[in-house]
């Protein structure tokens, strides 16, 4: 999560949701559960060979290593041809207990590994200059992995409001705003009970973001 790249393939936003999706389901087991512990999902990645190689075409398992981070190393990489994870102890370990940022690093690296490979092109001083599409950047992908990866779609339908998709997803709120999408926004009335202005609606009520009370419209 350190310098960007451009990948050899193009994904656009709907195909890396389809994926995300397809993998939780496939690796969690279960779609619905919600802040899942994603350093098992890991484990499972490294007992299956569920990683093809672009090379050889050949399936593989994924390999973990671990070290701790010094000055200017990032929290996490992944290097390809075999494809491996490396982590940083104390990521992993918050990870674990699931604190949000550490699961999004983890999430954010998993994307580079099911969805990219050795073939990446480094920035240089021309590629900077260059124009890309988003769609073509390595860490824009793998955002956008992360964020679809650990907040699906029936989440966003449960939950409603940035707060609550945080809270019971185990992500950061600026994650669940971003699944949410540019249309998400408050109705610009005071709630009843905090006064704060961030009610959303549900059908024909109102959600407060900030104190969870409900009222009739």
């Amino acid at each position: 999560m350190v310098s960007d790249h451009k990948v050899r393939r193009r994904r656009y936003e709907d195909e890396i949701k389809a994926s995300a999706d397809a993998w939780r389901n496939k690796i969690c087991g279960n779609i619905a559960k919600d802040n899942f512990n994603i350093t098992q999902c890991i484990k499972v990645l490294t007992q299956n060979s569920w990683i093809r190689s672009y090379d050889t075409r050949q399936y593989h398992e994924l390999r973990v290593r671990f070290y701790n981070q010094g000055r200017c190393q990032p929290f996490a990489y992944v290097e390809h041809n075999p494809t491996i994870l490396y982590c940083d102890h104390e990521v992993w370990s918050e990870a674990c207990i699931g604190e949000p940022k550490a699961r999004f690093i983890l999430a954010h690296e998993l994307g580079h590994v099911l969805l990219h490979d050795h073939y990446a092109q480094p920035f240089t001083e021309n590629l900077k200059r260059s124009a890309w599409m988003k769609e073509e950047s390595g860490e824009w992908q793998a955002n956008t992995f992360a964020d679809y990866f650990l907040v699906s779609d029936v989440a966003i339908e449960r939950y409603l409001t940035p707060t609550a998709i945080a809270i019971y997803c185990g992500v950061e709120k600026i994650v669940a705003l971003r699944r949410l999408g540019p249309g998400f926004g408050y109705v610009g009335e005071s709630c009843e009970r905090c006064g704060n202005f961030t009610l959303v609606r549900n059908g024909r009520s109102l959600i407060c973001d900030t104190c969870g009370q409900t009222t009739s419209c």
